[in-house]
């Protein structure tokens, strides 16, 4: 079964991690586009710019584990 995910928004934490990587690739190849979040921002900045650049995958620095790092990164 293939899923069109054209003009949807997925939001990943870990994205760099191997399972954030893998789903960012496949859900990106259905058409998502991407918010990723992860630890380091310049990994996720570069995981982004791999997937397609800004137009398609949005990268933020966070920290699942902090409501307050989740609510920063929200509002940037």
């Amino acid at each position: 079964m293939t899923y069109d995910l054209k003009n949807k928004v997925v939001l990943i934490t870990g994205s760099t991690g191997g399972l954030g990587q893998a789903a960012a690739e496949a859900l990106r190849a259905r058409g998502a586009r991407l918010a990723l979040l992860d630890l380091q921002l310049e990994d996720v900045k570069a995981q982004a710019a791999e997937l397609g650049g800004a137009d398609v995958a949005y990268a933020c620095e966070a920290n699942v584990c902090s409501m307050e790092s989740l609510e920063a990164a929200m509002r940037s």
